[in-house]
């Protein structure tokens, strides 16, 4: 129901900020991620460990930034509930789009995927001009660093 999925997003996208202070730079993410798990896309449920989901966002990110560099790493064999799956695909998805569309299809863009001890951790680093600060945390001229993550505290 809802408590689990403002549960979920908190804990997903309570690090989704490149810059201290920028708490509010998460609810574009947040608000993309609820609608996503609210159509409960039956195809999503499919998600069952940090390894699934980890190769879908390399799908992802290849889909929508072909030359984004992905690496993968860690313990991913832990099991992730299929809507955190979908949460963190759908987030990345959108940082991704917004890296593409703000920082230009010639920066340079890398996604790390790290699992350890029950956390799984997604970060998007653009070299890009930097998006819009009233959309997400950035300095213009210096590229993007947006980080995701989902586990135990």
């Amino acid at each position: 129901g809802a408590l689990v999925h403002d549960t979920v997003l908190v804990a997903l996208l309570s690090a989704a900020r490149a810059e201290p202070g920028q708490e509010d730079a998460a609810a574009p993410l947040a608000r993309r991620a609820l609608a996503v798990l609210e159509a409960e896309d039956p195809d999503r449920d499919s998600a069952q460990t940090f390894r699934d989901t980890a190769w879908r966002i390399q799908a992802t990110a290849t889909e929508i930034t072909p030359a984004a560099e992905v690496v993968i790493s860690g313990e991913l064999d832990h099991p992730l509930p299929p809507e955190v799956g979908a949460a963190l695909q759908e987030a990345s998805a959108e940082v991704l789009r917004n890296s593409r569309d703000y920082a230009g299809v010639a920066a340079q863009r890398i996604v790390v995927i790290h699992a350890d001890r029950g956390r799984i951790r997604v970060e998007i680093v653009d070299d890009g001009a930097g998006f819009d600060p009233q959309r997400i945390a950035s300095q213009r001229g210096v590229g993007t660093r947006v980080r995701l993550e989902w586990g135990a505290r």
